[in-house]
C-alpha cells in the first residue's frame, strides 16, 4: 500500500514539473521595460474577453469580426505611435498587430457577450501571450499588450491588463490590472473606444509615470 501511495506522489510530482515547465520564464524586469529604448505594442487583445450585455448575446459574431479591429482602430488613431513614444520616452515603439489580430479572429462568438460579471484567469492570459508570433527583430524583447477583459455597461465600467513580456518566449515580466469608468461617447465604437484608449492612457498617468 505504502509503495502505491508513494507511486502516485511521484506520479503527481512529475506531472506539476511538467507542468511548470511549460510556463515561460524570463530574466527581463520591468527595469528593462524602462530602460529599453524600443518595445513593441501589440495592440487589444481581446482573447480573454466578455461585454456583459445581456441584450447582445446573440451579437458575437459581429462583435468579434467588426468591433474587435475597430476599437483597435479607434486607439491607434488617438493614441499613435508617436505619441506612446514620448509617453513612454522610447526612441520608437514598433506596432506589431499580426499576433492579436490572430488570436481576436479565433474567440467563439458564444464566448464574446456574457450574462453575469467576468473575471479572466491569469494563467490563460499567459498562455494566450505565449502564443504569439515571434518577432523577426530579435533586438525587439519588450513586448506589450493591453488584454481587455471586460466591458460592463451596467454599472458603466471597463478592465484590462496592461502587459509587459519577453518576446522571445511571451513570459509576461509585469501585469498591471486598470479599471476605467470615466468614458463616453455615441455608438458603440466610440463609446468603448474611449475605455480602450483610457486602459494606456491610465496606466500611463497612475503607474508609469511614478517610475520615471
Amino acid at each position: 500500500m505504502k509503495a502505491k501511495n508513494l507511486i502516485i506522489i511521484i506520479l503527481l510530482l512529475t506531472i506539476s514539473k511538467v507542468n511548470a515547465q511549460k510556463t515561460p520564464t524570463t530574466t527581463l524586469t520591468i527595469n528593462d521595460v524602462y530602460t529599453s529604448n524600443t518595445i513593441v505594442y501589440y495592440g487589444l487583445d481581446f482573447s480573454n474577453f466578455r461585454l456583459i450585455e445581456p441584450s447582445r448575446i446573440n451579437e458575437g459574431a459581429d462583435i468579434r469580426d467588426v468591433q474587435f479591429p475597430a476599437w483597435n482602430s479607434f486607439v491607434l488613431n488617438v493614441i499613435p505611435m508617436s505619441k506612446m513614444e514620448k509617453w513612454f520616452k522610447k526612441t520608437s515603439v514598433v506596432y506589431s498587430p499580426i499576433a492579436v489580430t490572430i488570436a481576436n479572429s479565433k474567440v467563439l462568438d458564444a464566448d464574446v457577450v456574457a450574462r453575469l460579471p467576468f473575471k479572466s484567469e491569469m494563467t490563460d492570459i499567459q498562455k494566450t501571450i505565449a502564443g504569439y508570433q515571434k518577432p523577426t527583430n530579435l533586438n525587439n524583447k519588450i513586448g506589450m499588450v493591453v488584454m481587455v477583459e471586460y466591458f460592463q455597461k451596467n454599472p458603466r465600467e471597463a478592465s484590462a491588463y496592461v502587459i509587459f513580456f519577453d518576446t522571445s518566449n511571451g513570459a509576461i515580466i509585469e501585469s498591471k490590472n486598470v479599471i476605467t469608468k470615466n468614458f463616453d461617447g455615441n455608438g458603440l465604437t466610440n463609446y468603448w473606444g474611449e475605455a480602450c484608449q483610457n486602459f494606456i492612457k491610465e496606466y500611463f498617468d497612475k503607474t508609469y509615470s511614478k517610475g520615471l
